[in-house]
C-alpha cells in the first residue's frame, strides 16, 4: 500500500474471511462500537474473527507511525498469544 491510510469494501473484507480483526480505539471511534456493528451487520456477523469474537485492539496513537508503533506491535503479538487460532 502506497497511502497512510486505505479504505476497503465491505466486500474485500468479506472475501478475506478472517480469523482476527484489528481495531483501532479512538475517542470518536471505540473499538466497543466497531465490534458492536461488525457483529449487527449481517455481511460481516459470520465471519470466524466476530463469530469468535477474536479482535486485537490498538489505541488510535499507537496506530500512527512514530515510536509508538513499538508498544502496538508488542501489544498485538500479546493479543494475539491469547487467541485461541484453529
Amino acid at each position: 500500500m502506497d497511502e497512510t491510510w486505505s479504505s476497503l469494501s465491505w466486500e474485500v473484507i468479506v472475501d478475506a474471511n478472517p480469523d482476527v480483526i484489528v481495531l483501532v480505539d479512538s475517542a470518536w471511534s471505540s473499538a466497543e462500537k466497531k465490534i458492536g456493528m461488525l457483529e449487527a451487520n449481517p455481511a460481516t456477523a459470520q465471519l470466524p474473527a466476530v463469530l469468535n469474537g477474536r479482535y486485537l485492539i490498538v489505541p488510535f496513537p499507537a496506530g500512527e507511525a512514530g515510536v509508538r508503533n513499538v508498544e502496538a506491535v508488542e501489544s498485538l503479538l500479546t493479543q494475539l498469544e491469547a487467541i485461541d487460532l484453529p
